[in-house]
């Protein structure tokens, strides 16, 4: 990537500890390669600042981790989608279920390539309900 534009991958994740805790090594990884590295998360402090020492970042600001309310869901869907719009990301890669969700489908909306990494159940398989056939459905798109 010498003198060429640097490519820009995005990191979404719904909080700032886990991309600090579990994906500062690939984030890393990725920077020292020459990719400009871009971390999604909601601010919650000390992780948010640590992350904005290494790299950028942007704050979303809808994500309800454990909310349910498709309003506020609707929202989120459309932070990521402006956000990624602005961005002009060549890779969006997503952690935990709500970034999975709107950030893929937004990534897609847009023609840019995404990545779902799905490493746990999460809440909403806690129980067989409504909403947990909802978003295995879109798990599935």
């Amino acid at each position: 990537m010498n003198n060429q534009k640097s490519k820009r991958v995005v990191l979404s994740s719904n909080t700032a500890f886990s991309l600090y805790n579990f994906r500062l090594p690939l984030m890393k990884a990725l920077k020292e390669k020459g990719y400009e590295v871009v971390a999604v998360s909601p601010e919650d402090g000390k992780y948010s600042e640590l992350l904005k020492k290494e790299f950028s970042f942007f704050p979303v600001r809808s994500l309800d981790r454990k909310g349910t309310n498709p309003i506020k869901d609707l929202k989120l869907f459309f932070e990521y989608f402006l956000l990624f719009k602005r961005l002009k990301p060549d890779l969006v890669i997503n952690f935990t279920i709500k970034p999975n969700i709107y950030g893929s489908i937004s990534a897609g909306l847009l023609g840019i390539p995404s990545i779902s990494v799905i490493t746990g159940l999460g809440y909403v398989f806690i129980r067989e309900s409504w909403l947990t056939k909802f978003v295995k459905l879109l798990y599935w798109l």
